[in-house]
């Protein structure tokens, strides 16, 4: 696996690679950054190039505070590799970047995999009451300034899941996930980051085959959002991962991989 680096305007996007062929592009979700994807770039044969890079802002990509594009800096990637055509696996923030860019460059997408996706745009789903206690937590959190308490109800929320127990997942999952969620929370914001365009009533669009991936102690809104997905858009085809959290593809990373592997053979 090797690292590289690509100096954009007010950042420099740091990720890994592995591996030669078809082209498979990993986006992490908001409170994490590449290192969530490693279990399936590890696994990846010598037939596929899987590249993850941390977002503008996460992990290792500082950025200044400059007017920018997550869709610019994911074409600033496949333009650097010189990749015409890629599959993208995003998750949650990431499962979003891959379907608006799916619907901004169809041309440079082969595939898509999308877990527990944030789409803009997205409908209200009623949730129960333990859920809506959750939420309001939250919130009351993200007002605060105590980050360390809002990056460990973070991983309550996210990693353990928010139909699960607390304290769910323990030893080196939930401390990459502590470290990865921390840096983060600690990055001055980017206020002058362009918001992405109306993706979720247009998913109907999008002119191939799509996975949708959700984990059973997740929101069950991911799990509800995704079943109405494939209901209404005839491409779309969704898939459940048993107990897991919205990081399915850290927890059971053999069962992500069986199902990613499979979708790739139909492309």
């Amino acid at each position: 696996m090797a690292e590289f680096k690509i100096e954009l305007n007010g950042t420099q996007i740091v990720g890994v690679e592995q591996g030669h062929g078809a082209p498979v592009v990993f986006l992490h979700a908001g409170v994490a950054d590449h290192r969530m994807w490693l279990p399936q770039i590890e696994a990846m044969d010598l037939g596929i190039h899987a590249i993850a890079y941390d977002q503008r802002g996460y992990g290792q990509s500082i950025s200044e505070d400059v007017p920018c594009s997550d869709i610019d800096d994911l074409l600033a990637v496949l333009d650097h590799f010189r990749i015409e055509r890629a599959v993208l696996v995003g998750c949650s923030m990431g499962g979003g970047l891959a379907s608006a860019f799916a619907l901004t460059h169809p041309d440079r997408v082969a595939g898509l995999v999308l877990v527990a996706s944030a789409f803009t745009g997205m409908p209200m789903i009623g949730l129960d009451a333990q859920e809506n206690e959750i939420d309001a937590h939250y919130q009351k959190l993200e007002a605060g300034d105590d980050l360390d308490a809002l990056n460990q109800f973070e991983a309550r929320v996210w990693l353990d899941g928010a139909r699960a127990e607390e304290g769910r997942v323990q030893g080196a999952l939930r401390d990459l996930f502590l470290d990865m969620n921390s840096l983060r929370l600690k990055h001055p914001p980017l206020n002058q980051k362009v918001a992405r365009p109306e993706t979720y009533s247009r998913l109907h669009e999008i002119k191939m085959p799509f996975l949708l991936i959700a984990g059973t102690c997740d929101s069950a809104y991911h799990e509800k959002l995704n079943a109405m997905i494939a209901q209404e858009v005839p491409l779309a085809e969704a898939k459940l991962i048993e107990q897991t959290g919205h990081l399915p593809n850290l927890e059971e990373p053999e069962q992500f991989n069986d199902l990613l592997s499979a979708y790739l053979a139909t492309l």
